[in-house]
């Protein structure tokens, strides 16, 4: 099963050359090109197989992000986490025009491409799933269960079964294997961790009801049907 996941990540990567080769009238030197994903996959980690959605761990939101810039000065690796809220405001930095105020997400380095100041204080990174919360502050990873799941619940969206999650860190180092992670004792994460998300958790909370009425006619209708809405 690796092998043929390494298959498709190769078929991929050779489209990307013929879908940039194909563009007509523009080089590929001159395009401002970016590949990302929304989320990766499990091939046993925490119980899972071919599966992603089950959690948040970080085989799940370790993902690849790569940015080329118009003939870019050269290759740069940026070790710090970043998001894919990080994404639009990048992309509206890089075409000059001003990031709305109200983004979550901040311009990321991309070589050849001046960088932009970073806001003052440490970054509080989120994740969210129906049933489980992370949070990265600095290197240091943490992630729970959002309420206590028993091991014979059926997944709404897949279908299959939840399990279960320890509370768990993980510090963060640049791309490479995935770190191990350390459980949480009864007492619960990190304090400090464990503020911030609470406080995320009960912002997005507060603002679902908010979110999905400025969604176009219809769309609530379609997302449900999928399982991204309850």
């Amino acid at each position: 099963p690796r092998g043929a996941y390494e298959g498709e990540v190769s078929y991929t990567d050779h489209a990307i050359g013929t879908l940039l080769d194909g563009i007509p009238g523009v080089s590929a030197a001159r395009l401002l090109t970016v590949f990302t994903a929304d989320h990766g996959e499990a091939f046993g980690e925490d119980g899972y197989y071919f599966a992603h959605g089950h959690s948040l761990g970080l085989d799940q939101v370790r993902v690849p992000m790569l940015w080329r810039a118009p003939d870019p000065a050269g290759p740069a690796v940026e070790s710090a986490p970043v998001s894919l809220v990080d994404v639009a405001p990048t992309l509206i930095h890089v075409a000059g025009l001003p990031v709305p105020p109200d983004f979550r997400g901040r311009p990321l380095p991309v070589a050849g491409l001046p960088r932009t100041p970073s806001p003052a204080g440490e970054r509080a990174i989120f994740a969210e799933h129906e049933r489980r919360a992370a949070v990265i502050v600095g290197d240091t990873y943490y992630a729970r269960d959002r309420s206590p799941i028993r091991d014979d619940e059926v997944d709404r969206t897949s279908g299959g079964r939840v399990r279960a999650l320890p509370g768990r860190t993980a510090r963060l180092g640049p791309p490479g294997p995935m770190p191990t992670y350390t459980a949480v004792g009864p007492d619960g994460g990190p304090a400090a961790l464990e503020s911030r998300l609470s406080e995320f958790l009960e912002a997005t909370r507060a603002n679902r009801g908010a979110r999905h009425s400025e969604l176009p006619d219809g769309a609530p209708e379609h997302l449900r049907a999928l399982g991204y809405l309850e």
